[in-house]
């Protein structure tokens, strides 16, 4: 009989990384949910409702773990009294499709829940740079690393519309205009950085 706060799975160690939260709770669906590579991700799951229900764990329909079963990958845990699904030091082949499937003392489903991960790498700090061009425009490049970068864009604190732009859209990693503070922020799915560049009047052309 399990006891309900035990954490059937011993986690071993301390990962530093991005540590990202998702819940997968709803039943008849595949939730997505997203890990930062090398980091952190937790999974909301039903919790036992008893000490005497039953839980299968599953990755790609191979049985990872299951009541008073140690999972043989020590980065992962399983807390029965929370829900709480566990994977520190978050690999690329932890993408996947990941099921629980809980019965009660009657061997009665009362959960069944679905979920695919997706791993993703952070973004880097962002790197900027211009070039100025004639007429006092100028274009300003923003690159950074990491899987799925989204660029966007603010002027003064302020959120950088198209309208305020000589050419490229504000999600752009490419832009033209001409004066201000500009931030460039960038975010994926599991995390976010910003750097700023100061414009300032352009008197000669530079390549």
């Amino acid at each position: 009989m399990l006891n309900m706060g035990a954490v059937l799975v011993l986690l071993i160690g301390v990962t530093d990384g991005v540590k990202t939260f998702c819940n997968a709770t709803q039943p008849h669906i595949t939730t997505q949910c997203f890990g930062s590579l090398g980091g952190t991700v937790e999974v909301q799951l039903p919790a036992q409702s008893s000490q005497d229900d039953t839980y299968e764990l599953r990755k790609n329909n191979v049985l990872i773990a299951k009541t008073a079963l140690i999972i043989t990958d020590t980065r992962y845990s399983f807390i029965v009294s929370t829900g709480i699904f566990t994977i520190k030091d978050v690999k690329r082949s932890d993408n996947g499709t990941y099921s629980m499937v809980i019965h009660n003392v009657g061997g009665i489903e009362i959960a069944n829940v679905t979920w695919f991960l997706s791993i993703q790498a952070p973004v880097s700090s962002p790197h900027l740079s211009r070039v100025c061009l004639s007429r006092g425009q100028q274009r300003v490049s923003c690159s950074a690393g990491g899987d799925g970068p989204h660029y966007s864009w603010s002027l003064d604190g302020h959120p950088l519309n198209d309208t305020h732009l000589l050419s490229g859209p504000s999600t752009a990693s490419d832009i033209t205009l001409e004066l201000g503070l500009l931030t460039c922020s960038v975010s994926n799915n599991t995390s976010n950085t910003a750097a700023n560049i100061t414009l300032s009047v352009c008197d000669v052309l530079m390549g």
